[in-house]
This record gives structure tokens, sequence and C-alpha cells, in this order.
């Protein structure tokens, strides 16, 4: 018992010790008195909470995740805590933050500055909404420094306690009849659990259905998780909801400092934030009277951890869902094959947006596939795609082109000796990148300064393949008079860049973006009237069963991000193999078209969702010690799991990386309990054998390229 007599409650925080030192460990389940006696057990240090910081629900979802992605139990419960408290530390936040506000008389307040930007901005922000606490004007980008600033200029003052909030808005957005019906379906559902799959062409179109079933949330006392794949796609979620909902709204991702995580994670538990936008760990967070979760973009390979405790934030979305008897919400213009799967099994609701965009005569932009086939080619551009770009520039409209290749080129090679630059630590190809004067890899970022002549003999070097560097030079010397901008991982480096350069192509100024895969971020651009995809064809030949999926979504998110509205809008997609039945029905803009192709493979082969799917992965800089563990597991597996497939311990398609090699053991099953119940026992005995550097067990694996 604690010290005043309470009984202990499971999710409270104490010291423990651990060898000779003292952790922090979270109480999960309190055994009865006769039980613990008769274990050896060593005394808990000290109680570091009286009330439970970790809440029923989110320890049943730990739990959960524990069991079905094998993780320890321990992990999961720390990763749904700040930092700062899983380290023991004081929940510090527990002190109410200064709130500031505008002066009531600015007559006597200095003058701002001409270049004082930042501050007329916050100025106008606190006008707008009144009152806000100094953890909110942070996490909106003021730093401290400017809020007294403004103090000493005679333009902040603090804030008297409680805060006056305005009064939220109901949304000034008219719902079409396919919206109204997807709302009202969602809000019919309130006191059981259903999982809906939202199919809409565009981010707005989801956008006025997440912002009504809010207003539905708020009317009702209730609260709303909107989970989104990036941290780029917050700041376009959060102005929305702010905009209609001020006061009410929170972000939660990693990236904020652990000060902010604080805050925000105080905030839920404490039942101040009605709504919170988060990426897939903000699943975790403790938000009491839970109406709604909303997983938007929820196809995105994002949403899967991709270390650590390799959990999937769509699907414990939908388990917390469930757990909390309330509806889940998944969002897509090009929903997973799973979601599509389980709309055909009768598990998901399948409400869709686009079915009456004919009728209000708005048309997708016209598609073109052009066959590059014993067709010159200028720099990787075909002679009408060039043209097109012209006439779009010289209309004041803006050009996007993709190609999912990044750095100049993706080798360097001596035309004399036959010398090709590659990677001593993974034996790939290392990529040029003329802007650093360096050869890159792009698996394990090892570098080198960029050879003059050929190291072998001397001679000339030449380059292949094209990435978005070459694609930058050729378009701004085709174009002098256009700015040509490029969006890639090497030129943005930041959330901040990313979301500047999309605030950029948000003015209607005819321009040229080349970029990857990152494009697809991109919200509705207002003059966006041309999409050039080259290379259309490049992931059909990756050895992932999910490239052909993956290729497809993205080529169907760029062709759709040119403007609707506009009569001239069009997509061109260049490509060697126009027959291929996949991008052949490109130009139909039917996306289940598509889908039905994949899943009618998938069945063929097995391949999820009609199986489950388990990935062990070793490494080491022994290769012999690496598969000799993963065989050691295979011969484990017995014969009495006849309904589970090994695909052997083999090498990776990428065998070696930053000097370890790497080995896999696929395991494959049409009945998950099946597959659970033999992971359970690899996993135990795993634990028993010599191990690898490295090894890790993922359960749905969604990249089999680890």
């Amino acid at each position: 018992p604690q010290p005043g007599g309470e009984p202990l409650k499971p999710g409270v925080r104490c010291q423990v010790p651990f060898g000779k030192q003292l952790r922090t460990g979270i109480l999960v389940r309190v055994h009865p008195h006769e039980e613990a006696q008769r274990r050896t057990l060593r005394r808990a240090q000290a109680l570091l909470d009286l009330e439970p910081l970790l809440t029923a629900p989110v320890m049943a979802l730990c739990q959960w995740a524990a069991r079905y992605y094998q993780y320890p139990l321990g992990e999961l419960l720390c990763r749904a805590l700040p930092p700062s408290l899983r380290r023991g530390e004081a929940n510090k936040v527990a002190q109410q933050e200064p709130a500031w506000q505008v002066v009531a008389d600015t007559s006597e307040a200095r003058p701002l500055q001409r270049a004082a930007r930042r501050q007329a901005q916050l100025l106008k922000l606190l006008q707008d909404r009144g009152a806000m606490r100094a953890s909110e004007l942070r996490q909106a980008g003021f730093s401290k420094a400017m809020i007294t600033s403004l103090q000493h200029k005679g333009w902040l003052c603090p804030a008297p306690e409680p805060l006056a909030r305005p009064p939220w808005t109901v949304p000034e957005l008219p719902l079409r009849p396919d919206q109204e019906q997807a709302v009202q379906a969602v809000s019919q559902s309130a006191g059981r659990h259903q999982t809906f799959l939202l199919e809409g062409a565009a981010n707005g179109d989801r956008m006025a259905v997440y912002l009504h079933l809010a207003r539905q949330l708020l009317q009702r006392q209730q609260r709303l998780l909107l989970l989104v794949p990036e941290i780029t796609l917050i700041t376009k979620m959060l102005e929305c909801f702010e905009k209609h909902f001020p006061g009410q709204v929170g972000r939660f991702h990693a990236s904020l400092s652990e000060g902010q995580q604080l805050t925000i994670w105080n905030q839920a538990f404490e039942g101040q934030l009605s709504i919170v936008i988060g990426t897939r760990s903000a699943v975790f967070l403790p938000l009491s009277s839970l109406g709604l979760i909303i997983v938007d973009e929820e196809h995105d390979l994002s949403f899967k951890e991709q270390g650590g405790a390799r959990y999937s934030g769509r699907d414990l979305a939908i388990v917390r869902a469930r757990q909390a008897n309330i509806a889940a919400l998944l969002g897509s213009a090009t929903p997973a094959m799973e979601s599509l799967h389980n709309v055909q099994q009768g598990r998901f609701k399948h409400l869709r947006l686009s079915a009456s965009l004919a009728r209000l005569g708005i048309q997708p932009p016209r598609c073109r596939i052009i066959s590059l086939r014993g067709q010159p080619l200028q720099e990787g551009f075909s002679r009408p795609a060039l043209e097109a770009l012209q006439q779009h520039l010289e209309l004041g409209n803006q050009v996007l082109i993709h190609l999912n290749q990044r750095g100049f080129a993706r080798v360097l090679s001596c035309g004399d000796c036959h010398w090709t630059a590659r990677c001593p630590d993974c034996g790939q190809h290392l990529n040029v990148d003329l802007e650093r004067q360096q050869l890159r890899c792009h698996h394990c970022n090892h570098h080198l300064p960029l050879p003059i002549t050929c190291p072998q003999c001397e001679g000339l070097l030449t380059t292949l393949g094209q990435g978005t560097q070459r694609s930058v030079r050729i378009l701004k010397r085709l174009f002098p008079r256009y700015p040509v901008l490029q969006m890639d991982r090497d030129s943005i480096r930041g959330r901040n860049q990313a979301t500047q350069l999309f605030r950029q192509l948000s003015e209607p100024r005819p321009c040229i973006v080349v970029g990857t895969r990152m494009l697809a971020r991109a919200q509705e651009l207002p003059r966006l009237t041309l999409v050039i995809i080259l290379e259309a064809e490049s992931a059909l030949f990756h050895p992932d069963f999910r490239a052909s999926e993956r290729m497809v979504q993205l080529l169907v998110q760029m062709v759709g991000l040119a403007d609707r509205q506009i009569e001239d809008s069009e997509a061109i997609i260049q490509t060697f193999l126009p027959e291929h039945p996949l991008i052949r029905s490109l130009p139909c803009h039917n996306y289940r078209q598509l889908a039905n192709l994949i899943l009618a493979d998938r069945e063929k082969a097995l391949n999820p969702p009609f199986s489950h799917l388990a990935l062990f992965h070793a490494e080491d800089r022994q290769p012999a010690r690496a598969r000799g563990f993963l065989e050691q597991l295979r011969e484990e597996c017995g014969a009495g799991f006849k309904l589970t497939t090994l695909a052997g311990s083999v090498l990776t398609p990428l065998p070696r990386r930053g000097g370890f090699f790497r080995w896999q053991l696929l395991l494959r099953s049409q009945n998950r309990n099946h597959l659970q119940t033999l992971l359970d026992r690899l996993r135990g005995h795993a634990e028993q054998l010599p191990q690898p550097s490295r090894w890790f067990l993922d359960v749905d694996p969604q990249e089999l390229l680890h």
C-alpha cells in the first residue's frame, strides 16, 4: 500500500533496484500478498506518483501491442510517457504556465519596427484568439525572447486566470451530398465500434468531413484524435482546425522539445485539449472521453515504426477505438490493399467522396502516357513533355516534375577501365552529389570526395542515370525566365524548410518544382496545371511485392495534384512500359480498378492481405553468425507448424550495409493466431541463442528491404 494506506494503482511510477542501480519502473499489476511472499523479491525504493500517469485505456493498448508485436511491455509503456517522465523526473508542468494577452490600451506602447514582422504576427494571433499560454505560443513558433520583447515595449501583459477563450465556430463549409452521407454514417455509430474507410480524391474533401465530425464531438463534450503520417502534414491541419476551434487544438510529435511534449501530454491528461493532431506516437496520448480517432493518409508507410517497437500507428488506432467502443475513420485517396480487402470482407464500412464529382462538373486532369521507346530524350525529357511544360508556364501556371532519384546521377564510372564508384561498406553504387561535390551512399550515408579522374587509370569519368539535381540544372538552362525549385531530402533538411516551400508554392506564380515522393505531401496548389512523371515504371523492378502498390498510389496522388478546377490541367507519364496493365489503366482515374489488379496478383501469390507475415532480421560483421542464428530459429519451427511457410534464411536484397552482413527469415501463414503462437515460441528461443550483433522481429512488415 501507499504511505497513506491507499492501495497501489497500476500506472504509477516507482524506483526499483536493478543490479546496483535504481531504475524507473511502472506498476502493471498488484499480486496478492500471499503470492508475493512465495517469491524472492527486492523491495521498491520509492513511489514517484500518487495517481497513475498511465491511464487504463493506454495501459490496455500497450499490453495488446506488446503481445501482438512480440515486444517488451516495459519498452512500450515507456513510449507512452514523455521523455522526462520516463527518466523518473517530477511532472513539472503540474504548475500553471503563464499566459499572455494584448494590453487593453496600446496607445502608450512603443511602435514596432518595420522589420519586426514576426512580432506583428504574434500580436495578431493574440488579438484573434485571446489570451494564450506561453507553451501554446512556443508551439506556434514564437520564442520566449519575442514575448519578453513585446512585454517590455508595452504590447503584452500577463492574462488573468481562468483564461477567457473565444467560442469555437461552426465550420462554414457547405457539404456535398456524399460528404453529408459520410458525416451521418460516422455520427450514427456513436456508442459502438465501427471502422470506416473514407476514400476521397482530395485532401479538402476529407477535411470538410473531419471538421463537421469535430464539431459534433465538441457538442457532446468528447475529444478527437487525428493522426497523420508525417510532421509536415500537421501544420496545414493545425491551421485549419485552429481557425474553427481556437484554443482547443494541440499537436504532438517526436520532434517537439521535451518541454513541449510534456506540456501537450499534460494538457491531454487534464482534458484541456479537445482535439490533438499528431504522428503515430500520438496514439498513446492519455486523452479521456475520446469520441473518434481519425487516421488521414492511412495508406502511408510512415505509420509503421521502423525501429524499436515496430508497431503500426494505423492499426493501433483501430485497436484503441475498438477497446474504447468508438469509431475509427481511415481517410485516403489511395487506400491500402489491406483496407480495401477489409471492406470486401465486411470488416470496414466504405465511404466514397468521389462519386458525385462528375455530376458537379469537376473533371480529373487529362492523363497522357508517352512511350519512350525509340524516342530521343533531352536529359530525360521527351519532346512532348518539354512542349507542354513551355505552354503551361507561358499561361502563368505551375509545373511539377517527379523523379524518384535524388542527387545528380546514380552511377559514376570510367569508360576506359570500366571502374565504378561503390560504397566500401555496402558494395552498392555511390550516387553523385554535385552540389556537395561528393559521392554518397543512400543506404549507409558513407561519402567520399568527388574524383576528377578515374582513381584506377586516370581516365575520363562519366555519369549514368538521372537525379533531381541534373533535372534542375537542365530546366534552369531551358527555361531561364522561371524559377526552378527542388524538393527532396538533400534540399529540404527540416520541417520548416518544407513548410516554407509549400507556402511559396501556394502563391499563384509560374514556377517549376522538381522533386521526389516528398512532392506528394503538397496540398492543393492554386495554379498547378501540369504534372510530369519521369521513369514511372522504376518501382516495377523492385523485389518487394508491395512495390507495385506504392507505385500506383504515388502516381495517382501525383496526377491528382493538378488543379481539377482548371480545364486544361493535365498529367504526362513517361515510360518504357506503356503496355503494363498498371500504367495503361492510369488515364482512367479509377484507383479501384488498379487496386483490383494488385489484389488479384496478391491472392495468387498468397501475399498479404491473403496471408500474414513476420520477419526475423539479423546482422553481423561475420556472415556465418547472422545466418546461423536464423537457421537455428528455422529448425525450432519444427514439423508441427504445417500452416506456416518459411522463406528460408536468405541474404536481404541489400546483403551488406555499413559493414554488416544482413540475413532474414520470412514466415507466412494464412492463420494469424497460428503465426502468433509460433512467434511467441521463437522469440523465447531466440533469446537463448548466441546473439548476432543486431537482430529484430517485425510483425506485419511493410518493407522487406530492411
